[in-house]
């Protein structure tokens, strides 16, 4: 459902903007994060048109002609683990189905999703885009890989020089504790992807404790950052691309620039 108020938010635009002396036909979105996987999400809604259902909207491509993606990262569910927050949300609700969650106040809502954050795995935020057989048909990644997205938008996409970092727990020390930590991101791994993950990102004698997060920080910002990019610009190979490595180059430091040079176009 955000996803789709995320749409009517672009489709009022698109329709408005040229009473505030826009173009509708060169209108920019903007994401970070979260907000750029819900870009790409955009990019393969409906399957670029060829997918999604009956719903009379699966044709329209998005309102908008460039997008420019920062650090686009989100973490997959599995079937099963959008099943148990699901449940979970409705336990802590004191609702017994979607329509009495549909009437919870709103402070109960939020105190629930405060909840289920605080507790969740390190670096995770439970909640995210999910499967849903219309608007995302499948994984965005595949869609892009198999070519069903919208292919007629014009990216700019750039990444964080050290983007897992902050989502890596501190005290990673070893293959074995690194192992716990991907199938605790992802619990659909098969042991044999497991022993891949070790065998590129051993954790052992020879590293130090500051080394040894760090490779941590790569096994695990590679997945749920760095490879979405790459899909992105498989599908878009005239895409413009950045690599931000200022200062430590953690994931959002760029946000910083981008902000202050938005004031200063906004002021000139």
């Amino acid at each position: 459902m955000g996803l789709l108020d995320q749409r009517a938010a672009f489709e009022w635009v698109q329709k408005y903007i040229s009473l505030f002396n826009g173009d509708p036909d060169r209108v920019t979105v903007v994401g970070a994060s979260a907000g750029a996987a819900s870009v790409v999400h955009h990019l393969t809604s409906y399957g670029g048109g060829k997918l999604g259902g009956s719903n009379v909207r699966k044709h329209n491509p998005p309102a908008f002609q460039r997008a420019i993606l920062q650090s686009t990262g989100f973490f997959p569910h599995t079937v099963a683990e959008r099943k148990n927050i699901y449940s979970t949300l409705l336990k802590l609700t004191h609702s017994l189905d979607l329509d009495q969650l549909r009437l919870a106040p709103i402070w109960v809502l939020e105190w629930a999703n405060s909840f289920m954050i605080q507790t969740a795995t390190y670096g995770h935020f439970t909640f995210g885009p999910a499967v849903d057989n219309g608007f995302v048909p499948a994984p965005p990644g595949l869609l892009l890989d198999q070519g069903y997205f919208w292919p007629d938008i014009k990216i700019l996409i750039g990444d964080e020089s050290n983007e897992g970092l902050i989502f890596t727990p501190p005290l990673v020390r070893s293959d074995a504790q690194l192992r716990k930590l991907m199938i605790d991101q992802f619990s659909d791994l098969q042991q044999e992807e497991l022993d891949e993950v070790i065998r590129m990102y051993p954790i052992g004698k020879g590293f130090t404790k500051k080394q040894k997060v760090q490779r941590a920080a790569d096994a695990l910002g590679e997945p749920i950052l760095m490879c979405n990019t790459l899909f992105v610009l498989q599908s878009y190979p005239g895409s413009y691309q950045y690599n931000f490595g200022i200062s430590s180059g953690y994931h959002g430091q760029d946000g910083y620039y981008t902000v202050s040079f938005d004031f200063l176009s906004l002021t000139v």
